[in-house]
Formats: structure tokens, sequence, C-alpha cells
């Protein structure tokens, strides 16, 4: 018995890998995994325990869960997963060491959610009609959040023209019309550097002081 149980274990822990690689694929993005060790204590009377395990989570939309029951427990019991408080999935009875397999929980909305994970016993070992206690390994995979998206600048919708700059009336030196300078002159105009060269020297010497 103890044999085929560990044997369904390797073959649930296959198919979780499997199951979470078909999720990364779906979501095309970057995982979180985490495994968490469980161990709750029930105060209740009867089979439903009232000690609930609780985790939260951030992801983008993936959302995969599952649970191994401890190799050490002394009765089986079954487990519910919960998000946001709604119930998601509920296992069949767990022997020692075994898995539920993989449970597919997305997609859901991107943030932080409140997952819980549940037991209810069954008569045999240690359980005499009550479910003292239960525990195990609580595994989760999640994608990376997505950033929120920067709001635009808006744009001025006025923008003021660059000021042009004044043009001059007439060179009164040789330097005004080097580098471009003789195409700022308007009375006269000018077609090119020689001709604003030529007026300047043509200039009485009172006009070039």
């Amino acid at each position: 018995m103890r044999r085929r149980a560990v044997f369904a274990s390797m073959l649930a822990t296959v198919a979780g890998i499997a199951a979470t690689f078909l999720a990364m694929g779906a979501v095309g993005a970057a995982t979180n995994s985490t495994s968490t060790p469980v161990a709750v204590p029930c105060s209740s009377t009867g089979q439903s325990c009232d000690g609930t395990f609780r985790q939260t989570v951030t992801t983008n939309s993936l959302l995969v869960l599952e649970f191994e029951s401890a190799w050490n427990s002394c009765a089986n019991f079954s487990v519910s997963f919960y998000v946001d408080g709604g119930l998601v999935y509920s296992s069949p009875v767990l022997a020692p060491f075994e898995r539920t397999g993989p449970v597919d929980a997305g997609p859901v909305s991107s943030g932080s959610h409140q997952l819980e994970v549940r037991a209810t016993g069954v008569t045999g070992g240690c359980d005499d009609g009550t479910l003292h206690s239960w525990g195990g390994r609580f595994l989760v995979t999640t994608g990376d959040a997505v950033p929120a998206t920067p709001e635009p600048t808006p744009s001025d919708p006025d923008p003021v023209p660059p000021a042009e700059p004044t043009p001059l009336a007439s060179p009164s030196s040789p330097d005004q019309c080097t580098k471009g300078g003789w195409k700022s002159f308007t009375a006269p105009a000018f077609k090119n550097q020689g001709q604003c060269m030529s007026y300047v020297r043509r200039l009485p010497p009172a006009a070039t002081e």
C-alpha cells in the first residue's frame, strides 16, 4: 500500500511539472514558485477541521495550486482550495506523502489574492472520528505581476514658436558679412557674401567706424 502511494506521488510530481510548464507557456511570462510547510491543529470535534491554512500571493493571471500531505501523517484526509473565499478544488482522500496534483486556479485578476487550504479527515489511523491535526506542503506557482502603464505626459496644446532673429537693415563692417551673416540684411539684401563685402567697402569712412 505504501509503495503504491509513493508511486502515485511520483506520477503526480511529473504531472505537476508538465502542467506548470503548460501554464507558463499560456501566459508567456516569468513565474514564481513557492513551497510552504503546513502544520494545522484542529480544536473542533468531527472530521471537518476548524483550522485553516492561509497565504497571500500576487500574480498577473497565472495561479497553480498543489498540496502534498506529510510523510509522517498518522491519518488520511482530503483538502479543499479556496481563492478569495471561493472554492476552486476539493481533493480525494490523501494518504501520507501523496499529492493532489497541480490545480489550475487561473486565470485570476492581476494583483493580490487570499488563498486558503482546509482539510476533512476520515476515520482510521490516529483519526478516531475526529481529525486532530493535518499538514504537509502547499505549492503555489504565480506569474510576475504586470507593472502599471504610466500615464502619457500631455503635450503643450499651444506651443510658443521660437522667436526669429530681428533682421538687420545693412552691414557696417566686413565681419558682419561672413559666416552667413550676409543673409540677415534686408536693406539692401544680398545674393552672396561677396556682394555684402563690396557694399561695406563702398561705405564712407564714417559709416564703418
